[in-house]
């Protein structure tokens, strides 16, 4: 292409050394360019705030990501600081370590740092060994602000789901039910105390499947049958189901790079005038 388009770089273009060595340096570079320029602009602001968050990636894999927004010049910037693998059982003083090792090439002045956002999660909000209470013993001016998307919750339903999908014989078992009666779906999905996008689709999938798990609490002999023949207890669940698939959506369009509460409030305002409508 180059040499029919150009033919006069295309010399150039095939003296460019493109062996496996020589990329992966050339990539080690500009990573350490980026992390250069970003130690730089951290030091020269003013300000800054932190998010920590503890994700799954695709290999199932526990990863401890941390965003820093801070002020550069006259406009407001938002980076990924570090991301980390995690053990199986991150506590807060493993992710305290991780977050100490990964942060400490930035040299950063945390007396700086006036917030730190994260969601419910007893590894990072523990009162006396959670991340949150051994960040503080750093960063002296900066308040904890629990992500407000993780609020959403409902006992009687997560029971119901936490009980099924704890055993992998009752999970088994009702997915038997399932086929057995034609439902459409054969698995409830699954609930975790922080994944806040999950529960929308968790009361969704437990109302599509009210008649299945009637009939398989029963066989069980468990307290909670008599919830999913109680005519007032679906009427609510059908609620919370249909408005937190909405909450889904508005939860949603509110991530993002550089997302202010600004943004975050207008979005919220919209949803609420629509209830209204």
């Amino acid at each position: 292409m180059v040499s029919y388009m150009i033919p006069q770089e295309a010399d150039k273009l095939k003296k460019i050394p493109l062996s496996n060595d020589t990329v992966s340096r050339r990539i080690s570079d500009m990573v350490k360019d980026v992390q250069n320029q970003l130690k730089m602009q951290i030091k020269e602001s003013t300000f800054f705030s932190i998010q920590c968050d503890e994700s799954t990636d695709i290999a199932n894999c526990a990863q401890f990501l941390c965003f820093i927004r801070y002020d550069c010049g006259h406009s407001i910037k938002e980076n990924v600081l570090f991301c980390k693998s995690l053990p199986d059982h991150a506590t807060g003083e493993s992710l305290f370590k991780v977050f100490i090792e990964a942060t400490e090439p930035f040299g950063i002045d945390w007396k700086k740092c006036v917030s730190i956002c994260s969601d419910g999660a007893r590894a990072f909000s523990g009162k006396n060994s959670g991340l949150i209470a051994r960040l503080k013993t750093l960063m002296p001016n900066a308040n904890w602000v629990h992500c407000f998307l993780h609020r959403q919750a409902l006992a009687e339903a997560i029971k119901v789901v936490n009980y099924v999908k704890s055993r992998p014989l009752q999970s088994k078992l009702l997915e038997n039910l399932c086929e057995e009666v034609g439902a459409l779906h054969k698995h409830l999905l699954f609930h975790t105390e922080v994944r806040w996008l999950s529960r929308g689709n968790v009361l969704s999938r437990l109302f599509s499947l009210r008649s299945e798990m009637l009939l398989f609490l029963m066989d069980s002999k468990h307290e909670l049958s008599h919830f999913f023949s109680d005519e007032k207890w679906l009427i609510k669940l059908a609620y919370l189901a249909d408005i937190l698939s909405h909450l889904n959506i508005l939860n949603s369009s509110l991530q993002g790079p550089e997302t202010t509460i600004l943004y975050a409030q207008d979005r919220i305002n919209a949803f609420v005038r629509k209830l209204t409508l």
